[in-house]
């Protein structure tokens, strides 16, 4: 899951400080994370997920979510 959000902050061009400054996560805590002294709490993951556009499954699971036809 870790590996998903900084996969999305490198292909969106986001840095630890302007998740932190939107999500108000401290980048103190994204460094945990990312050393996996720490995991997300389902708080932040819901914030995260609102910030980049997709679903918690996509964090959580790598799912991306089902097609509508239209």
């Amino acid at each position: 899951m870790v590996e998903r959000i900084y996969n999305l902050m490198k292909e969106r061009g986001v840095s630890a400080s302007e998740l932190s400054k939107a999500t108000g996560i401290n980048t103190s805590t994204l460094t945990q994370w990312k050393k996996g002294l720490q995991k997300p709490s389902v708080d932040a993951i819901i914030k995260i997920a609102k910030h980049f556009g997709v679903t918690t499954d996509y964090l959580l699971l790598g799912e991306e979510p089902p097609q509508l036809d239209k």
